[in-house]
């Protein structure tokens, strides 16, 4: 059956991937990073349902998302690597992925105890 969402991909084995496809060689100038947010993009949509299910407005949401995930694996891969990191941008994006995946449906809101 095919899909109609134009994010997805159909899982393909790994041995019958060309050397373009599985990131040995870019000769159209797809990078890394382009890469993980298409799979980002892809993972969230989804979860969310699917692209084609989404309103405009939750394919934007899901797109910034996938970049603000980006960008933060891109911070926490650089302090991995003991490179100092802007903390307050760190936390920005953290907060602002947080909405986003609320907004999407995608993280349950925190529960607050009222007992003492």
């Amino acid at each position: 059956m095919l899909s109609h969402d134009p994010f997805h991909k159909a899982p393909g084995s790994p041995t019958a991937r060309s050397r373009v496809t599985n990131g040995k060689i870019f000769k159209d100038g797809r990078s890394a990073g382009a890469r993980r947010f298409r799979d980002l993009m892809v993972q969230f949509a989804d979860e969310a349902g699917g692209m084609v299910s989404l309103s405009a407005g939750g394919q934007q949401l899901v797109r910034r998302l996938a970049q603000v995930s980006l960008e933060l694996e891109f911070m926490e891969a650089s302090r991995a690597a003991g490179n100092a990191i802007d903390p307050l941008a760190y936390v920005t994006l953290v907060n602002s992925q947080q909405r986003l995946l609320r907004a999407l449906g995608l993280l349950a809101p925190r529960e607050v105890s009222t007992s003492a």
